[in-house]
């Protein structure tokens, strides 16, 4: 089985299909990002916020440096590049607006190798909206397909 560090990846409802649409468009647009050859600190810039919290099954992470940031982002994309990765899809997505400034936008998610291989797995984003700066990625869990968050 492929060894993949995956980082891919928010009750109160509200009507506001703009700001799903603006959650969604940032976590769609890192997933794609992340595998391309846009510089890692662009990306931080533009999608994630200035403190993160990781979760995995098997570790937690507070990054609260733009550097080691860059660096965990990086060593994701150098392994996805190692492994032959040939193509990403987004295969699930479940989206709960917890208010004007908080969403969480989970994702399954399914990678395509060069040997015909695949894996699966599951990230749900913590996002903050901070005014002006719009929604940004403060957090996520990753987990198994099955695990998606949601506000069911």
């Amino acid at each position: 089985m492929k060894k993949i560090f995956t980082l891919l990846g928010l009750l109160f409802l509200t009507n506001s299909s703009l700001a799903v649409e603006s959650a969604r468009s940032v976590i769609v647009g890192h997933f794609h990002d992340i595998g391309g050859n846009k510089p890692i600190s662009d990306l931080i810039r533009k999608r994630w916020d200035y403190s993160v919290n990781i979760f995995t099954p098997e570790d937690e992470l507070y990054i609260n440096s733009f550097g080691i940031l860059e660096k965990l982002l990086a060593t994701m994309r150098s392994q996805l590049n190692t492994e032959a990765l040939t193509k990403s899809e987004i295969i699930k997505e479940k989206e709960c607006i917890l208010g004007e400034k908080m969403s969480l936008y989970s994702i399954g998610f399914k990678h395509h190798y060069a040997d015909g291989t695949y894996s699966q797995g599951a990230t749900t984003f913590i996002l903050y909206n901070r005014g002006g700066r719009g929604w940004k990625i403060s957090g996520l869990i990753s987990s198994d397909l099955g695990k998606l968050i949601g506000c069911e």
